[in-house]
């Protein structure tokens, strides 16, 4: 298929054509791929990190990324999912980075309140995507630790009940329930950017 052949932008994309130029380090095909793809995985990525600048440097980074490891481009069978398989990570990447630095994280939740078009949240909505989350972060505890937990937080059992109940030491129990705080802080620090 010869480029004056192509009809489409995504026609132009998939051919084999145009992967051999980027693997071949063509400027100006990465140069059409930033230009139709940059808005696109802007707004995708700006929906996950809710900051238009932290949006706008990730898909940079993006690129330059695709410009450094652009020999593998060939290999690539669908580039449209590709590009958002490469932006949902740097956006999860970057928020598990801000999730730890203090700095950053009230950076980011100042620019949320400040910059969002929608300042009136749909609490419903995000009570429905905590209790997904929630669950979603139960389920991958070890059985032993989600069944304590459960037994202690819905049952409102003490630590000694459930050791009693479970045949287990009282201090078995404990740094279960430690440890299970600690998955779901960490897990609800990334779902707190989200919302």
């Amino acid at each position: 298929m010869s480029i004056s052949n192509v009809k489409t932008d995504a026609d132009y994309i998939a051919s084999a054509q145009f992967k051999e130029a980027l693997s071949c380090g063509d400027e100006f095909a990465l140069q059409r791929l930033f230009d139709i793809y940059s808005g696109k995985l802007f707004h995708y990525i700006n929906r996950i990190v809710k900051s238009k600048e932290v949006s706008e440097e990730l898909v940079l980074d993006l690129f330059m990324k695709i410009w450094s490891s652009k020999e593998v481009i060939g290999q690539v069978q669908n580039m449209d999912a590709f590009l958002y398989k490469m932006a949902v990570n740097k956006a999860l990447d970057f928020l598990k980075v801000a999730a730890r630095e203090k700095k950053l994280r009230q950076l980011l939740i100042d620019q949320m309140v400040f910059n969002d078009e929608h300042p009136a949240a749909d609490h419903e909505f995000i009570s429905r995507e905590y209790e997904h989350a929630l669950l979603t972060t139960l389920k991958q505890l070890p059985p032993q630790r989600q069944l304590i937990f459960r037994l202690s937080r819905e049952n409102k059992l003490s630590h000694q009940e459930i050791a009693f109940q479970l045949k287990i030491s009282k201090n078995t129990v404990k740094n279960h329930m430690v440890t299970a705080i600690k998955q779901l802080k960490s897990a609800f620090k990334i779902f707190l950017f989200f919302f």
